[in-house]
């Protein structure tokens, strides 16, 4: 596991040292392969009140139903009185261990910590559950942090202290933002593109290739292997991605192969290709095939397909749609929130790290222009379609744009959404090299758009 940051674990050490802190629950939040499970293994090492700790793992040890009696166990091979309280629960009710959750919280923390008062005497016992997101099942993980909250609320001063860490999961994230203001919580956050985690993936990675380069003879004569504008490209490509760098050397270092030099190319040569492939820029219009849109594919600016209200508008999507078609790709993507999603400051729809631009480009790699000219013209000729032609239409068909996000746009910015929305509409299709196959084929969808236009403000002669 790559060695963590040491001023973030210097924080997560803090907070389970800190005897008499009011602080009594730390949520360590970032997207996955950022360093939350080396942070939280480096604080199980070597805090000297560890009282026990759980990692999940999707798969493997993702059973909820282990977690506290596993938790239960740890803190009674250390500590003498709990040991002996937990043996008087088990006499009592030798089915325990196959109770609920609520029913086993209740004997293995509530009971002895907070009614026996055991342990009261010495520092607070450090309770770490690591990876969280990756226990089977939102409702089980909410329940989980239902019954840590409950207990530290209603017993501040009992004598435990709890670290969870997991990815930003939007009913995690809800969970903790309901605590931004209490007294008894604190938040560690970890991103890709903070300087402590770049910096701490090229200390790793230093260190982890001179161990692999001292192993080899070959390699070791050199007086620095592998070359700087190699390493370069390397921390380039693991941009503050702990597990990227844990990938990479492991497979340089692989010890069947035994040659790290060729590794080093082969993965080298993987790093230029995706880069090749990469996606342009860092924002991502939507989760579906267009999210390989390049803004020169439009005569007009790029606000439309990089805002996420915007876009969502013009692909025909309501917010609880939209919303629904990313809830799982929080811990890949920066999706703003819902009243900033016309914001040109915070509105755009991000990738977290680069790697899952890479990961699109290889997985669109059939994605062209045209297509993607396609598709946007489908796009507005739908626009255009549900604007309904009858008497009334008169000279302004703008007003009858459909804005699916009403609710979030200010009432006096509506008509000027609509009329944006139809002039770019209007001006991309008359433009389009689609326009004349189409009305050559006597579509009638591209007909009913032709008439929209040839009534509205922004009548062209095409």
């Amino acid at each position: 596991m790559p060695e963590p940051d040491s001023r973030q674990s210097e924080r997560a050490r803090d907070f389970s040292n800190a005897s008499g802190c009011k602080k009594q629950l730390l949520w360590i939040v970032g997207p996955a392969g950022v360093g939350k499970s080396a942070i939280m293994q480096t604080v199980a090492e070597t805090s000297l009140n560890l009282g026990a700790s759980f990692f999940f793992t999707v798969n493997i040890r993702d059973n909820s139903s282990k977690l506290f009696v596993t938790l239960a166990y740890q803190i009674s091979v250390h500590h003498s009185a709990y040991r002996e309280r937990l043996q008087a629960q088990l006499t009592l009710d030798p089915t325990l261990l196959e109770k609920a959750a609520t029913v086993q919280f209740e004997a293995f923390f509530v009971d002895p910590f907070a009614i026996a008062m055991i342990h009261r005497k010495s520092d607070p016992l450090l309770i770490l559950i690591d990876g969280l997101d990756e226990c089977a099942g939102s409702e089980a993980q909410c329940q989980i942090l239902e019954l840590i909250l409950g207990f530290t609320t209603g017993y501040p001063s009992a004598p435990l202290l709890w670290i969870v860490a997991s990815r930003p999961e939007p009913h995690i994230t809800s969970f903790f933002d309901r605590l931004a203001n209490a007294a008894m919580y604190d938040k560690l956050e970890l991103s890709y593109d903070s300087t402590e985690s770049r910096d701490g993936v090229e200390r790793f990675l230093r260190d982890r290739l001179s161990k692999i380069r001292d192993k080899y003879p070959g390699l070791s004569y050199l007086p620095q292997w592998p070359p700087e504008s190699k390493m370069l490209l390397l921390l380039a490509a693991a941009d503050g991605m702990f597990a990227y760098a844990e990938a990479v050397s492991r497979f340089i270092g692989d010890s069947d192969i035994a040659d790290p030099d060729s590794q080093l190319d082969t993965v080298l040569d993987v790093i230029n290709h995706t880069s090749a492939a990469a996606i342009r820029g860092s924002e991502f219009p939507n989760g579906s095939a267009l999210c390989t849109l390049r803004p020169h594919t439009f005569p007009w600016s790029s606000r439309d397909w990089r805002l996420f209200g915007p876009l969502c508008q013009r692909l025909g999507l309501t917010a609880s749609k939209a919303y629904s078609a990313v809830h799982h790709l929080h811990a890949v993507l920066v999706i703003p929130s819902l009243y900033d999603a016309f914001s040109y400051n915070d509105g755009k729809i991000r990738a977290r790290h680069k790697s899952f631009r890479d990961f699109l480009a290889s997985r669109f790699s059939d994605v062209t222009e045209e297509s993607e000219k396609m598709q946007v013209f489908s796009c507005y000729l739908r626009i255009l379609k549900d604007i309904p032609i009858h008497g009334e239409l008169g000279k302004n068909p703008s007003q009858y744009i459909i804005l699916h996000w009403t609710p979030y746009v200010s009432s006096h910015l509506r008509e000027d959404e609509q009329s944006e929305i139809y002039s770019n509409t209007s001006s991309w299709l008359c433009v389009s090299e689609f326009l004349k196959p189409h009305i050559l084929s006597r579509d009638p969808d591209m007909l009913h758009a032709l008439h929209v236009m040839s009534i509205g403000p922004n009548h062209h002669q095409g």
